[in-house]
């Protein structure tokens, strides 16, 4: 026996084969990530009442996959997700309520899972906030030290998982999750929030996740410090403060020397200056001189251009990839993906070592 859903694309019908079929429920969908927004039979995705984000498949998209549809119908498709995907500057956040006046964010990209944690199940040991989790203990840490973690039963806690660690920050509850631009207030001072952006008419709190990443565990990034030499000077190039904030303490912590430049124009002013870099990572999109400007300057000049360059981006296009490597760049990576910046640095930076 097979459970078949049968879904209609313009005139085409199909079967979609899946293995159960649990329950029917009103939702509310919200666009994807721009890391998988490439992937066309996902619609969106949703968070359900107990705070587990669902994917939401797209018929057409699956139909288009499968050969099962016209070529008028293919086309038209295809022109759909072209102009659903066109915004690389917006990214999808996770809002929640932390107890606070206003609310929090964080990008849904740095999230690994959310979970309820009932309260029987919260211990404390070694001065620390600890949840058996998964096999293992996790350090459950709170946004604000006036949060009692065991007041809300079950506690609603966004796990942060990376490099075979994970860490939970327990919230009051999960709002949402929308997609948005972010243009952070950088004047806060306080610990573990990085300022403040407008999110749906509202004043919102953007943490800083290295702040509780590090409460966690102080050594977070140290383990990929053995991967890399130190000494070695990276120009870290992209409009997003926020950005910087986020990847800035990873080369950091992996053994570079960082400095930041807001835009390409910044960038060509600090080499002009005679500042020199052993490497370079900017991103494509930016304002007065953009990546692919900023990269061909870069190789044109006589006395800049032998460093490595790498593109890193919201885009994911095979077209964009090509425009820039033929632009001068070295590599071309994807944002947020930690392991393959710091992977793609390591070879450039041996490729350099041998050429020497």
């Amino acid at each position: 026996e097979y459970n078949i859903i049968v879904c209609q694309v313009g005139e085409t019908r199909f079967g979609l084969v899946v293995d159960e079929v649990f329950d029917t429920q009103e939702i509310v969908v919200k666009p994807v990530g721009s890391l998988v927004k490439h992937l066309t039979v996902y619609a969106g995705c949703t968070i359900l009442g107990d705070g587990r984000v669902i994917m939401i498949l797209d018929p057409a998209g699956i139909a288009n996959a499968s050969s099962v549809l016209t070529g008028d119908e293919q086309q038209g498709n295809a022109s759909s997700d072209r102009d659903s995907t066109e915004d690389d500057d917006v990214e999808s956040v996770l809002l929640y309520d932390a107890g606070g006046a206003a609310l929090q964010a964080v990008p849904l990209s740095l999230v690994a899972r959310l979970e309820e944690i009932p309260a029987k199940d919260i211990e404390q040991a070694d001065g620390r906030t600890l949840v058996q989790y998964r096999g293992a203990l996790l350090p459950l840490l709170v946004p604000s030290p006036d949060m009692d973690v065991r007041a809300r039963d079950p506690r609603p806690v966004i796990v942060f998982t990376d490099n075979g660690r994970s860490m939970g920050l327990a919230v009051d509850e999960i709002r949402d999750i929308v997609d948005t631009r972010l243009s952070v207030d950088q004047g806060s001072h306080r610990a573990g929030v990085l300022g403040v952006c407008v999110i749906n008419g509202k004043a919102t709190e953007i943490i800083d996740t290295n702040h509780f990443l590090r409460q966690a565990f102080g050594d977070w990034f140290a383990p990929a410090a053995e991967l890399l030499q130190e000494d070695r000077r990276v120009l870290l190039v992209d409009d997003s403060r926020f950005f910087l904030n986020l990847i800035a303490p990873v080369l950091r912590g992996a053994g570079y020397r960082v400095t930041t430049a807001l835009d390409g124009e910044e960038a060509i002013a600090r080499l002009e200056r005679g500042e020199r870099f052993d490497i370079i990572v900017s991103d494509i999109d930016m304002p007065t001189v953009d990546g692919y400007a900023f990269a061909q300057a870069y190789r044109a000049h006589p006395q800049w251009g032998s460093s490595p360059i790498i593109a890193l981006t919201g885009r994911s296009g095979a077209s964009d990839r090509e425009h820039a490597i033929a632009c001068g760049f070295d590599d071309f990576l994807v944002k947020f993906d930690r392991e393959a910046v710091l992977g793609t640095l390591k070879r450039l930076t041996q490729r350099e070592e041998a050429v020497a």
